[in-house]
């Protein structure tokens, strides 16, 4: 009884030793601990701060490529109506040929025609 009762609180003692720590080692240990929480602090506020910027710019740049999007459009109108006149300008060109093309070929004949009349005219 009075053995096993002292070898079980003196094994426990030891085993308490063995698995424990210091009072001053507990406090090293708290304040490494304190440390880094703070540590860790500051980096979530600047992951923060730099989230922030990140976001900030990403909409600076959004606004950016929307002011170009809107250059292209216009370019692109105006591209549109430059082609529209290319196209009405080549009809034009194309009538105007098919009238001096036809005048010309007019005009052949009719040269022809009075060079007949003449010939057996004359």
């Amino acid at each position: 009884g009075k053995d096993t009762s002292e070898e079980f609180i003196s094994w426990l003692d030891a085993f308490i030793k063995e698995r424990s720590i210091s009072r001053d080692e507990f406090r090293e240990v708290l304040s490494r601990l304190d440390a880094i929480e703070n540590s860790l602090d500051h980096v979530k506020e600047e992951q923060g701060r730099q989230r922030a910027e990140l976001n900030q710019l990403r909409s600076e740049m959004t606004e950016r490529f929307d002011r170009i999007n809107e250059r292209f459009d216009k370019m692109t109108e105006r591209f549109d109506r430059m082609n529209e006149r290319f196209d009405r300008m080549n009809e034009r060109l194309q009538s105007s040929l098919k009238w001096t093309v036809g005048v010309v070929m007019g005009m052949g004949s009719l040269l022809a025609i009075l060079m007949s009349i003449y010939k057996f005219m004359g």
